[in-house]
């Protein structure tokens, strides 16, 4: 109880001020409606900014849905704990909550949430290695996108399209989607789109082997991030820029953009990006074999990630801090951080999957799913009952015509 308690105070620390404001309403809200319309909102926005806040206001949305006899509210719940489950790592039960609430979706022709949903089952197939299903979903998400009142809704699925293409090795038709895709999204000006898109472009050309080329799309990609104003897509940008450079041998200019990508990272004042600006600082020098100042910068992503909770990155701060001492032949210090990785691997293993219990009390609250089926049912019987009115009428007919005169 007192964890259900800390996790409610978190959502009011965890997100801007508006998110404080609606999540409040959203609680005390009487209209239903409006309560739902508060809830989706509220998803939209934890699907990004805070994981643990998007399982808690998924259930509740599922919760209130069925005591107010709200599909549309049970079905956008159904929607955000696919999400909380497929990023946790039960992609499985993920994807089985996501399509319970499309057919939901479908039925209202609320064709803007199919194809975003279709869209997500694409990326949650890509989690699982399972290409060719990714393929099916994200080209689903974009036919039904041009059903969409939405414009980006007709192009979104093509840069999870292209990824699965390339990860078939069909690299061809991978670049043509992402491509198609930057395209799209420069002619919406939707600069966040083309420099992620721009982003990837980048990565292919450098596993092809082709620098140069990868490096152009990262000029291009931080040119999108300088016209979205984001200071974010500006440091991954740099950081990835920083790493190609160490590629190409230009060893000085990369510690530079490693450093500007954490300055920029600093000013956003968002932990989880100063986390990875020191990690990569440490990586940095390690591989110029400078251990002295990777393990200050391997230090600082435990440090702040221990005062965040980023267990994943605390973890990864150790796995730096383990290879640095094993080039040392430093083996105490080393013994203790492994003693320290093996306690946050077994940490890490509880938390990788959604509580079972918390999805068989989805399964069992929720009716949506038995809803539809009592829906299809019902359509079946009503047909079968159209096609026994039709035979008995076409044989009354058959008969009163043997009885005609001729």
């Amino acid at each position: 109880m007192l964890k259900i308690i800390l996790i409610y105070i978190a959502l009011y620390f965890v997100a801007p001020c508006w998110s404080q404001v609606s999540y409040t309403s959203f609680l005390t809200e009487k209209n239903a409606t409006i309560q739902s319309e508060i809830g989706a909102e509220l998803i939209e926005f934890y699907r990004v900014n805070a994981f643990d806040s998007l399982k808690i206001v998924s259930v509740e949305m599922i919760e209130f849905g069925e005591r107010n006899s709200n599909q549309f509210e049970v079905a956008t719940g159904l929607s955000g704990f696919g999400s909380y489950c497929i990023l946790s790592g039960s992609v499985d039960s993920g994807i089985d909550n996501l399509k319970i609430a499309l057919k939901y979706f479908e039925r209202k022709e609320n064709w803007s949430r199919v194809s975003q949903i279709f869209n997500e089952i694409g990326n949650a197939y890509l989690l699982l290695g399972e290409y060719n299903n990714a393929i099916e979903a994200f080209s689903m998400s974009l036919e039904i996108g041009e059903l969409s009142s939405d414009q980006t809704d007709a192009f979104n699925g093509e840069i999870g399209l292209g990824r699965a293409y390339v990860a078939t090795k069909d690299t061809i038709n991978g670049i043509s989607a992402l491509l198609s895709y930057k395209r799209k999204a420069i002619k919406l000006k939707k600069y966040e789109s083309a420099a992620n898109a721009s982003s990837f472009l980048s990565t292919i050309e450098q596993d092809k082997g082709n620098l140069e080329k990868s490096l152009i799309y990262l000029e291009e990609s931080i040119r999108f991030g300088k016209k979205h104003q984001s200071k974010l897509l500006i440091s991954h940008g740099l950081t990835n820029k920083a790493i190609l450079y160490i590629n190409l041998g230009k060893i000085d200019s990369s510690l530079i953009l490693f450093q500007q990508a954490l300055k920029l990272r600093k000013e956003l004042n968002r932990p989880r990006q100063v986390v990875e600006g020191h990690y990569n600082l440490s990586s940095y020098y390690i591989v110029v074999k400078d251990y002295d100042k990777a393990i200050i910068q391997a230090e600082r992503t435990i440090q702040i990630a221990k005062n965040n909770n980023f267990i994943t990155d605390e973890y990864d701060g150790y796995v730096l801090l383990s290879e640095i001492y094993q080039e040392l032949d430093e083996d105490a210090k080393n013994a203790k951080v492994r003693l320290k990785l093996e306690s946050l691997k077994s940490t890490l293993e509880d938390k990788s999957t959604v509580n079972e219990d918390l999805i068989s009390y989805i399964n069992e609250i929720n009716t949506l799913e038995k809803k539809d089926l009592l829906v299809e049912k019902s359509n079946s019987s009503f047909s079968y009952l159209w096609v026994f009115i039709v035979l008995i009428f076409g044989l009354i007919l058959l008969k009163a015509k043997k009885w005609l005169p001729s």
